[in-house]
């Protein structure tokens, strides 16, 4: 299977986790803030689901067409009961209906998740193909650190790229290159001094670094 790295737009679409157990629970803390709805049907649910503020939906699946009542085309539905067969089955129903869906155990998914981190509006995401979730996330939390520091910037360059002018985006995007390079710039936004990041920056824009 090959796939390509995307952020996928959520905010019109609702999560359907079919499943009450523990992988199916961290799929869910992961995505539950980017969706203003999350429906989970299974027929148990582990103790730590009584906390979640979520739809809970408790139902014995013993026929995909069940879901008819809970997804739509613009669902998310993401499968993970014990039961490979049902797994299976689901599979098959949401490949037939068009639907986006995940399946925790198996990698033929339409998509799969990624290990990721967030912080201040910077995604960190790291995926080896779902060959090895276990190194995907190895990977992200070596990484965290270095994109809380990151993010820091964030309102500040995006300040900049709406301010600073140039005649192409080729100087535009060395501008940045350059600016992100610069020692000055990331010690004022290390000390939080994002008015004078901003100011330092809209200067170097019309200096011989955006020349």
């Amino acid at each position: 299977m090959e796939f390509i790295p995307i952020m996928l737009n959520v905010s019109s679409r609702d999560l359907v986790v079919i499943g009450g157990g523990t992988a199916a629970l961290k799929k869910i803390e992961n995505m539950k803030p980017k969706f203003q709805k999350v429906t989970v049907i299974s027929e148990e649910f582990d103790s730590e689901f009584e906390s979640a503020d979520i739809r809970k939906v408790k139902m014995r699946l013993t026929d995909p067409e069940q879901l008819s009542g809970f997804v739509n085309k613009d669902s998310i539905v993401v499968i993970a009961t014990d039961d490979r067969n049902m797994n299976r089955e689901i599979r098959d129903y949401c490949s037939r209906k068009g639907l986006l869906f995940n399946s925790v155990d198996e990698a033929d998914s339409p998509f799969i998740f990624p290990a990721t981190f967030s912080s201040g509006g910077v995604t960190l995401s790291v995926s080896t193909d779902g060959r090895s979730p276990s190194l995907a996330r190895f990977i992200r939390d070596r990484l965290k650190e270095q994109t809380v520091r990151y993010s820091l910037c964030l309102p500040v360059i995006q300040r900049l790229r709406k301010d600073v002018n140039f005649g192409s985006s080729k100087e535009k995007a060395r501008f940045f290159s350059l600016l992100l390079n610069d020692e000055i710039f990331w010690k004022l936004v290390s000390d939080r001094k994002d008015e004078k990041a901003y100011k330092y920056g809209m200067d170097k824009s019309t200096s011989k670094l955006a020349k």
